[in-house]
């Protein structure tokens, strides 16, 4: 058979198919009618993949053909449907059994040319090896092909849209599931902290909270730094001081006494505070410089107690 009688056996084939599925939907879509006004009426931007859906001739280029061998000679019947991309293979103008399917949604990109509008290509950066990376498909035609292209995009658009509201959805679960750590907020070991031009100023202590158990934090306190790094903002600070059970930080606070600004150093095992009691701390003072660059050395104080 020659190629144009092999097209021709296949269009209609493919006609023949197209009418068979249009009439077995039509025997299940009265009961879906309902259901399909409630979507239409919804309306929005949310659009089903049961719209996006196209058929056609498609041949698909062999990407190791060789020099005088014509690449687009595999002639397949294509269907778009739900997201996929179904391949039929032709052969002597039947279409076979032999089909290779696509999911558009498992990271395949729509690359169109500006040259040639009747063909294609879908690349995949991700993958098995054994699976294909690149496939390029060309049209009859241009209309053909610029129709294709057109249904892909839409279906890229879908993906897109629904990829970005399972992201939005993600990042909110854990947004909720973040410990709040906005201005004036509880850092964890009962700390109350405002953000000034003056650093982190502890404005309440929770009663009962490892913090205030530890009788070494006082109001006004302002919180320097957290395992030696230096801290700024409420977010920074309750980061750095929560952390997993068992580990251990240590927190530098500056107060001024007597006119003279004092550098307090606690040390704190993050320990769950649910069932044990606060032990009262042991104070050992310690003498030596905090920061070579200042010419006055601050003193510290080391005490420990339970961090929940």
């Amino acid at each position: 058979l020659s190629r144009k009688e092999q097209y021709r056996m296949a269009v209609l084939q493919a006609q023949t198919e197209l009418l068979e599925q249009e009439a077995n939907a039509k025997k299940t879509s009265r009961s879906d009618e309902a259901d399909d006004e409630e979507q239409e009426d919804g309306g929005g931007d949310d659009e089903s993949l049961q719209a996006i859906r196209y058929s056609g001739m498609l041949r698909k280029k062999k990407e190791d053909h060789g020099m005088f061998e014509d690449p687009y000679k595999t002639m397949c019947m294509a269907t778009l449907d739900d997201g996929i991309l179904t391949l039929k293979m032709i052969v002597n103008g039947e279409v076979t059994d032999s089909q290779e399917m696509y999911n558009l949604g498992d990271g395949w990109k729509l690359i169109i040319r500006d040259d040639k509008k009747d063909r294609f290509s879908l690349i995949r950066s991700s993958g098995s090896s054994s699976e294909p990376t690149q496939i390029t498909l060309k049209a009859e035609n241009r209309m053909e092909g610029e129709a294709w292209i057109e249904k892909l995009t839409e279906t890229a658009r879908w993906f897109g849209e629904c990829i970005r509201q399972v992201n939005a959805a993600h990042e909110q679960q854990e947004e909720q599931s973040r410990p709040q750590t906005k201005k004036g907020e509880q850092c964890g070991i009962g700390m109350v902290l405002r953000q000034t031009k003056d650093g982190l100023i502890v404005i309440k202590l929770a009663p009962g909270a490892p913090a205030a158990a530890s009788n070494q934090i006082e109001l006004e306190d302002i919180l320097l730094k957290v395992d030696g790094k230096a801290v700024s903002t409420a977010e920074e600070a309750a980061e750095c001081i929560l952390g997993d059970k068992g580990s251990e930080i240590h927190l530098l606070f500056q107060r001024v006494v007597g006119g003279k600004k004092v550098m307090r150093l606690l040390s704190s095992s993050l320990t769950s505070s649910c069932h044990l009691p606060f032990a009262p701390p042991s104070l050992s003072p310690h003498s030596f410089p905090v920061f070579p660059c200042i010419a006055l050395s601050h003193p510290f104080f080391r005490s420990s107690f339970l961090c929940g």
